[in-house]
């Protein structure tokens, strides 16, 4: 059995499957995860790590007579299919050979082709639309205990560092890592590029802040709003995380490797989770959650004497 066969026949048999169950039953969940698991047995591999949907979805998710196979690569280890069953519809199948057929090990499912670039043309102008504009004061400031150690907090608070986040354009995005490209909007001022120590402030076991030092920490005299192209100050999140990264590194990402870094660094990384992550270039990401989960956050320009950036502060919120 060839990887697209292989992918054919579970197509085939999940849409069997479907529409034997009856959506009016009590034990619906129950039966459809028994036949979930029969599904799995039969095309899976033993070792996949396939996260199971939680629930009967309707209308089916897949099309026997619908869904088309329009890519496909193989590899002597492993295969990579899509199929799609038109716009905002596309399944990603990664399978590896065992004895003398081909089985599933991981599917996805996007609304896009997996090799399609996240940001789009019209988005990736903003790239050119960051013109250093002079730095507004904040509505309000940051925390003023976030990365004082010093100072008494409702519980301990510590100052973790993360590593160099490297910043080759020097042009910044700030957002919630599950958004598409209509939130690329970079912030309005750029640094200079290079690479530059993340670090994370944490309430007990709760992400409280994280701050990008170009300079000392130590040099900031004034804080003033970290506005986005568009105006914003604030990052918005629906997803629990807050992604720091170099623009230009995070326009080069395709949806599978986006979707690929999302499930590392969000979906299945410890708690709390903060780590630098490789979208085009090693370390050109940070993503950690963000405090208590959703909201908006605050972005800050810590800066020196001068006025120069030394420090770009998110702060969550945390009491």
């Amino acid at each position: 059995m060839t990887p697209e066969q292989r992918v054919l026949a579970y197509i085939r048999d999940y849409v069997l499957a479907w529409a034997g169950q009856n959506e009016d039953a009590d034990d619906l969940l129950s039966t459809w995860r028994s036949a979930l698991e029969q599904l799995e047995r039969q095309h899976f591999a033993h070792d996949a790590h396939h996260e199971r949907p939680v629930s009967f979805s309707s209308p089916c998710p897949h099309d026997a007579d619908r869904e088309e196979i329009v890519d496909t690569q193989i590899q002597p280890d492993s295969a990579r299919v899509v199929s799609t069953m038109g716009r905002y519809s596309f399944f990603e199948w990664h399978l590896q050979p065992s004895d003398d057929s081909w089985r599933i090990v991981r599917l996805r499912s996007h609304l896009d082709h997996p090799d399609d670039f996240v940001v789009r043309d019209k988005a990736l102008a903003r790239l050119d639309e960051v013109l250093d504009l002079p730095l507004r004061e904040p509505d309000e400031p940051p925390s003023p205990w976030l990365f004082a150690l010093e100072v008494e907090t409702s519980a301990p608070q510590t100052v973790e560092p993360m590593g160099r986040l490297q910043l080759p354009s020097g042009i910044i995005l700030v957002q919630d890592f599950g958004y598409g490209d209509y939130a690329f909007l970079p912030l309005a001022h750029r640094v200079h590029p290079g690479a530059y120590p993340v670090e994370i402030s944490r309430i007990g076991q709760t992400n409280a802040g994280v701050r990008v030092c170009f300079q000392s920490p130590d040099t900031v005299v004034e804080w003033r709003a970290a506005h986005a192209l568009g105006g914003d100050w604030v990052t918005g999140v629906d997803a629990g995380n807050v992604a720091i990264a170099d623009a230009s590194a995070y326009s080069r990402l395709t949806v599978g490797k986006k979707a690929d870094v999302y499930d590392a660094a969000v979906v299945h990384a410890s708690r709390p989770a903060a780590s630098l992550v490789s979208l085009s270039t090693d370390d050109d990401g940070f993503i950690c959650d963000s405090g208590y989960g959703d909201g908006g956050y605050p972005r800050y320009w810590g800066v020196d004497a001068t006025g120069t950036p030394a420090v770009l502060l998110i702060d969550f919120r945390v009491k």
